[in-house]
């Protein structure tokens, strides 16, 4: 097994009115809070069978996409032992091993820059393609299409707000 890291990066500008570290706070907070919705809610979209044209994978050669339907549809297992999971009809997945690893484990670093999120995968996740026609496993499994970019971005400035506000509200001092 190998860790994958998904780094995750933002640029915004410090509050004249906030201290340095409540700042970093806040921003930690906001790039753990977009990991952690990457991992839960994009990341499995990348397993659906729409997920060649929502995320231009790379095509697969024709005969590894008949060969793959072809067991999918029979429920045949393959030499190894493994069954082909979604009838055969999504790219990243053939026995679903690096699905089940990729959604059970991670490990979210979160900094005021930036945060990284750690997930496990065979080996061939993290390798560099053996020739040109291989699609890069990692880099499919990181894309980020534009919509889902603007929902990170969301979610980020709703998590930094809410740290900002919990901590400027008005406090009324009696005398």
């Amino acid at each position: 097994m190998v860790a994958v890291p998904i780094r995750i990066k933002t640029t915004y500008t410090q509050p004249p009115d906030l201290s340095k570290r409540k700042w970093k706070e806040a921003m930690r907070a906001g790039h753990w809070a977009i990991a952690r919705m990457w991992h839960a809610m994009m990341l499995p979209l990348h397993f659906r069978r729409n997920a060649k044209t929502r995320y231009g994978h790379k095509p697969r050669h024709p005969k590894y996409v008949r060969k793959k339907k072809r067991f999918g549809k029979s429920s045949r297992t393959f030499r190894d032992g493994s069954r082909v999971v979604h009838g055969g009809e999504v790219d990243n997945a053939w026995s679903g091993q690096m699905e089940r690893n990729i959604r059970e484990w991670v490990t979210i670093r979160a900094f005021p820059s930036r945060a990284t999120a750690y997930v496990r995968g065979p080996r061939y996740l993290s390798m560099r393609p053996f020739n040109s026609k291989h699609p890069d496993k990692a880099a499919e499994i990181t894309e980020v299409t534009a919509d889902e970019q603007t929902k990170l971005e969301k979610e980020m400035d709703r998590m930094v707000n809410m740290r900002f506000t919990t901590w400027t509200k008005t406090k009324t001092v009696s005398t």
